[in-house]
């Protein structure tokens, strides 16, 4: 950046323009659920202000953070901890939200892990046993293990 701003309290001044514009693209990419490949389109150069990046460069930051995020996860669970999958249907779009629940300091902690839509039109049961079935060549340790259904206030209630 070109001018530090300490007296507004911000962090602009102390970043770097190629960080700056790489968490930039991964922010508008993110927030607006745009393409990766959105970055190096004619709107992107004619609208953004943001400075150019490349699809494989945005890529492989991406991949870069994506990393980060897992040692940051797998910093807070502990050894142990339970997955719970909530489902439900908005419109006609169903969702899966995977939650790791374990206790600390005495309290439940819930982390979200993923939330993905269900797109396979073919799939009708949405039951957490179906769901739960299904990770099992994912998980394989997960074999055997029984669904737990609870509702979303269920999960987030203290």
């Amino acid at each position: 950046m070109t001018s530090a701003s300490t007296s507004t309290g911000t962090l602009v001044g102390f970043i770097d323009d190629k960080t700056y514009k790489v968490f930039s693209w991964i922010d508008m990419v993110l927030s607006c659920n745009l393409p990766f490949s959105f970055c190096e389109t004619s709107a992107a150069s004619n609208y953004v202000k943001i400075g150019s990046l490349s699809t494989d460069s945005l890529v492989k930051y991406m991949r870069l953070l994506v990393r980060e995020v897992e040692t940051v996860i797998a910093g807070i669970l502990p050894k142990s901890f339970r997955i719970i999958s909530v489902g439900w249907t908005s419109r006609s779009e169903h969702y899966v939200a995977v939650f790791a629940s374990f206790r600390h300091d005495g309290k439940m902690q819930n982390i979200l892990i993923a939330m993905v839509p269900i797109i396979d039109n073919k799939i009708s049961d949405h039951t957490a046993a179906a769901t739960s079935s299904s990770w099992t060549s994912f998980f394989p340790t997960m074999a055997g293990t029984k669904p737990v259904s609870l509702t979303l206030s269920e999960i987030i209630a203290p």
